[in-house]
């Protein structure tokens, strides 16, 4: 559109902005087991929602590896008690959902270490809250993987996905790749959901049946010492009863003692960093990532950085990787509290370039014309978020994640008000900044056609 007609569109300006963001709607309850419990104030339609977090900091060292199988089958398999068939027959009958992930937690205040976590997430309507509660119960109390028939039919059907993901999120995998061994917590979540759980995937699959159910009895050792852990956290939301009858579950629970260290489990750190690996795939186009070491949100320059990322994403790399270069997607993201700076594209058909402008970017970056109006667009483009109206699934996982991470509504204030300080000068000082203290940890990684290995100088790597 000519430039006189794109003036006349109303914009945001950042004097819509609040100078706060919304607080979250959720109040915290303390349990008479000590058990924090969130609950979300948000209609959710006669739905209630559940979410149960386990600290994985006390998880036996040997069952760490089987740790990523045991959380995608966990609301798959079925009980001591009853066959799984028998279980999703009842689950249906009581309009309930379960299901589980693991998931990561780095200190909003900058404390060292991470919290690792598994979660269980439930809903159902709320007439049938009892009972989908008395299901989920025994899903936690009498889990089993003894059904060595559907245990076999599950990976095989797990490892056919994996071959989709490949194919249609590849982007995802290479930035997972990327970030290996940046941080302690990036190994760990490419180690649960990156290149090494496809080999552990494939190297189940083709296991003799012997050592199967040497590994299935793995999977219930990790099941019984899940049933006698106490949760870190909860949270729920519903109907007014929901509250009470949720409460009245989780305070079964023994009481635990809520220890303020972040421990957690065996995290792969022996990666080195300046890595340039490369994964074939049988496709037409490529999907590049890079990712470098960037400051945590309690920097000084972290905010800066935030908008940094977001006019890469929409400006420069937009321009040079997006438009003259060809790629169907390009992005730019920085993680405060995950400490990563990640730069992607995406169906890219020349990666050479591709790399070639990410590796000028230090340099490019002083040149970048940017006004107080491209700084002011990219303070509402990253407070956008805050902004939106809360659905009753993503404020239960909020909620709990930010309790546990320690995200307080002064912290997220706090990064309202540096984001609303920003100027073009702070932007290019938090630049600089970055560039010149963090830029020297990073990894690239490249799937797509195998002739780009030799073009990239890449070692190429297989599952």
């Amino acid at each position: 559109d000519p430039a006189a007609a794109r003036r006349k569109l109303p914009r945001l300006r950042l004097e819509h902005l609040a100078p706060q963001p919304p607080r979250l709607p959720v109040k915290e309850c303390r349990l008479s087991n000590q058990l924090p419990l969130l609950v979300g104030e948000v209609f959710t339609n006669r739905v209630s929602y559940l979410q149960i977090a386990f600290d994985l900091s006390t998880l036996p060292t040997h069952l760490s590896p089987v740790l990523p199988i045991f959380a995608n089958f966990f609301h798959q398999v079925g009980t001591s008690e009853a066959t799984y068939d028998l279980i999703a027959e009842q689950q249906a009958e009581a309009s309930t959902s379960i299901r589980s992930n693991l998931a990561v937690c780095n200190h909003a205040n900058g404390t060292a270490g991470t919290k690792n976590l598994f979660y269980i997430y439930m809903h159902c309507l709320d007439e049938y809250l009892p009972n989908a509660l008395e299901l989920l119960r025994q899903q936690i109390k009498n889990k089993c993987f003894r059904e060595t028939r559907r245990c076999q039919e599950l990976l095989r059907e797990h490892w056919t996905q994996i071959l989709a993901e490949l194919q249609g999120n590849a982007i995802a995998f290479a930035t997972l790749r990327s970030a290996a061994g940046i941080t302690g917590a990036a190994s760990l979540l490419d180690d649960w959901n990156g290149f090494p759980h496809v080999r552990r995937a494939k190297h189940w699959k083709e296991l003799k049946p012997q050592d199967f159910r040497k590994n299935l009895d793995r999977l219930d050792e990790l099941a019984l010492w899940l049933a006698g852990q106490t949760p870190c956290a909860a949270s729920c939301a519903g109907s007014a009863g929901t509250l009470q009858k949720i409460s009245a579950f989780l305070e079964q629970f023994p009481a635990a003692l809520q220890s303020a260290n972040h421990g957690s489990i065996a995290e792969r750190m022996d990666m080195p960093c300046r890595r340039r690996e490369f994964f074939p795939l049988h496709a037409d186009v490529s999907w590049f990532a890079r990712v470098i070491a960037a400051p945590h949100l309690s920097d000084p320059h972290s905010a800066a950085l935030e908008i940094y990322a977001q006019l890469l994403s929409c400006g420069h790399l937009w321009r040079e990787i997006r438009l003259k270069n060809g790629a169907y997607g390009v992005h730019c993201q920085y993680s405060p509290l995950r400490r990563t700076l990640i730069l992607q594209s995406s169906d890219d058909p020349n990666p050479a370039r591709t790399r070639t402008v990410f590796d000028q970017l230090p340099k490019a970056t002083a040149a970048l014309p940017w006004n107080d109006r491209d700084i002011s667009d990219a303070i509402i483009a990253c407070s956008r978020g805050d902004e939106r109206p809360w659905r009753p699934a993503q404020i239960v996982h909020s909620a709990l994640l930010n309790r546990i991470s320690g995200l307080t509504e002064e912290l997220r204030a706090q990064r309202r008000r540096a984001l609303l300080d920003q100027t073009p000068e702070s932007v290019r000082e938090g630049a600089a900044h970055f560039w010149t203290q963090f830029s020297a940890r990073q990894n690239d990684c490249l799937l797509g056609p195998s002739e780009y290995a030799k073009q990239l100088d890449l070692s190429t790597f297989h599952i």
